[in-house]
């Protein structure tokens, strides 16, 4: 048989150096966003994304009502989908958690029955375990 020399750099079949014979993993291409990470996923529309994410972020207990103040009075969510809007070009969950913390902190009112008393707002902590599933932690 009459193989090519070996002549330095990676066996492109098997990703191993020549010379040290060690696994070199292939460069990855950039990752994605949270929106787009999430909507390849599941095979989701973008447009998708919003009302996805802020039902599943809701504390449980508050979904079925979530679903129905979508339909009848989606102005309510407006803090929220900024939340939500703020997270979708994040990268890592890193970054979620400094996006969530900023926005709690200096933005997110908490006036009013409904989202100061009952807490019927998005949920901090549900969007870092929801961002958790698709983006790597850095």
């Amino acid at each position: 048989m009459n193989t090519p020399p070996v002549t330095g750099g990676s066996i492109p079949e098997t990703g191993l150096n020549p010379v040290n014979m060690a696994f070199q993993p292939p460069t990855a291409e950039p990752s994605a966003n949270f929106q787009a990470a999430y909507c390849s996923r599941l095979g989701l529309a973008p447009a998708a994304f919003e009302k996805q994410v802020l039902l599943a972020s809701l504390p449980r207990y508050y979904r079925p009502f979530g679903v129905v103040m979508w339909l009848a009075c989606r102005g309510y969510f407006q803090p929220d989908l900024l939340l939500i809007r703020a997270v979708a070009d994040c990268t890592s969950v890193n970054q979620v958690i400094a996006e969530v913390n900023y926005l709690h902190k200096t933005v997110f009112p908490r006036q009013g029955l409904a989202r100061g008393l009952l807490r019927f707002r998005v949920s901090g902590s549900c969007v870092i375990k929801f961002a958790k599933q698709f983006l790597p932690a850095r």
